[in-house]
């Protein structure tokens, strides 16, 4: 059943990086990303599958996930849209969307993608991390 669902990802990022390979192994075969970044140092703790001479080469994040469902070959087709979800050039791609993991790191993306899912009945999940340190007494 997984294997037919058309998913979306808001965010490449370090959740939508975390969330993309999930998916793919789980067998979802159709995934939409929209991401707009470009890798930077600062990203290689958080953004799987990025590498150093991505940041030297300025990729855009969407390559680094391209690279990494190509290279694991589990049939998994990805169209990287190089644009944010707010756009209302992503509305139609998110409308045909049954599950959208949202992996934005602004209340703004999460407000938008909120209120359509509501509107069109299409489930939303929100992904995200919290870290909380210990306190070494």
């Amino acid at each position: 059943m997984i294997t037919k669902f058309r998913c979306g990802i808001a965010g490449g990022g370090a959740t939508g990086s975390a969330a993309l390979p999930l998916l793919m192994r789980l067998g979802v075969r159709e995934t939409v990303m929209f991401e707009k970044d470009r890798v930077e140092d600062t990203n290689l703790n958080k953004l799987h599958g990025a590498r150093y001479d991505d940041v030297s080469a300025k990729e855009p994040k969407a390559e680094i996930h391209a690279r990494t469902v190509a290279k694991a070959g589990l049939g998994m087709s990805l169209v990287n849209l190089d644009t944010w979800t707010g756009e209302s050039s992503t509305w139609d791609a998110l409308e045909a969307r049954d599950v959208i993991f949202n992996c934005t790191d602004d209340h703004a993306g999460r407000l938008l993608l909120n209120r359509f899912a509501r509107f069109y009945g299409i489930a939303v999940i929100d992904v995200w991390l919290a870290f909380k340190c210990r306190d070494d007494q």
